[in-house]
């Protein structure tokens, strides 16, 4: 096992991903997805299997995100993890996205989206402002 092939391979379609999806070309995902990808949204409850619906959720989305940083990719062999600052019309939202691969393709994403709430005064003297 090569674990510095697997890493820059992981790296590198998580890399496509974003750039594919700043381009807002859902077409050029297509090659990365699984067959049988299943991508997941916990906060709405939703759940899209196969590429037709992965796509079609993206496009149907009315307001769409845009990166507002450099993103964070952690991970080895076909598990990743993505951090990332985005931008909803005016609004930031921190993203979490947790990449399940299979044969170099993306199998299984499960998708947070957090808006940013106020530090409790309470924990000041713990934290780094």
């Amino acid at each position: 096992m090569n674990t510095t092939t697997e890493t820059a391979n992981g790296r590198e379609i998580l890399e496509r991903i974003i750039d594919a999806t700043e381009r807002r070309d859902p077409e050029a995902l297509r090659p990365l997805m699984h067959p049988e990808i299943v991508g997941e949204w916990p906060q709405s409850g939703e759940r899209f299997r196969g590429p037709d619906n992965a796509v079609g959720a993206m496009t149907a989305t009315e307001t769409k995100p845009e990166v507002a940083g450099e993103p964070r990719i952690i991970g080895s062999g076909d598990l990743w993890v993505m951090m990332l600052p985005l931008r909803y019309g005016t609004d930031p939202y921190h993203y979490v996205g947790v990449f399940e691969l299979d044969g170099g393709r993306l199998r299984h994403v499960t998708e947070y989206f957090g808006a940013p709430f106020p530090a409790q005064e309470a924990r000041a003297k713990f934290a780094d402002r």
